[in-house]
């Protein structure tokens, strides 16, 4: 096995092992995630200021900014385009700790496909995950392809509110302390109604929420 190794200032800096990996100020490459041999091919460690920050600057006189691309295809070899489906996740980032003996994953964000993408159309969630004291975390809030927003532990509801809180007895997903702004740009005229809170209820567990009652803001004036 050969691997390529390069120094300055008679320290070894990088890495290119046997494998084909690419390790920056580290030589051995880290397997332990997601309670299984996991790896990767770019590892960059440290343990100092100097050696804890990554950068990606653009430089340009313009609005533009630089990115950081997560891609997805469904093709089996490199450079394709096959096109992904429903469900599919197109990327995620995962923050971990070391838990004595491998990386733990305590929280996520998650893009996952939500509809059927074509040409230059591809409709997708967002989703927002945090870790309470297990292996993998749970999802907390999503954002739907249709801007609508899911805050708790259920994301079936599939009615015109646009902001769901939603909760169980065993999980308090929605407000218990704090405070709710509710507003509605549009509500210019007397008989508009500014924004309302739904209280809503499932009879079986894979049935639709239904409206129990409400409370909604109206205007007494036009000022």
């Amino acid at each position: 096995y050969t691997r390529l190794d390069f120094y300055t200032g008679g320290s070894e800096r990088l890495r290119i092992d046997s494998d084909g990996r690419l390790l920056i100020n580290t030589t051995t490459n880290r397997n332990k995630y997601f309670n299984g041999t996991y790896t990767g091919q770019l590892q960059v460690e440290g343990t100092t200021d100097a050696t804890r920050l990554s950068q990606f600057i653009y430089n340009a006189n313009s609005a533009a900014q630089p990115f950081i691309i997560l891609g997805k295809s469904r093709g089996t070899s490199t450079g394709s385009y096959t096109v992904v489906q429903d469900d599919d996740y197109l990327g995620a980032i995962s923050f971990q700790g070391a838990d004595g003996d491998e990386m733990v994953d305590g929280a996520r964000i998650e893009a996952q496909v939500n509809g059927t993408p074509s040409n230059d159309v591809m409709p997708t969630d967002l989703l927002f995950k945090t870790n309470t004291g297990a292996a993998s975390p749970t999802e907390r809030l999503r954002i739907r392809e249709d801007g609508k927003c899911f805050f708790g532990n259920d994301t079936s509801n599939q009615d015109s509110n646009r902001y769901v809180f939603v909760g169980t007895k065993a999980f308090s997903g929605g407000i218990v302390q704090g405070q709710l702004a509710i507003a509605d740009n549009n509500a210019y005229n007397f008989s508009n109604n500014g924004g309302g809170i739904a209280f809503q209820a499932k009879y079986s567990s894979g049935g639709a929420y239904t409206q129990m009652a409400a409370i909604e803001g109206r205007k007494s004036n036009n000022t």
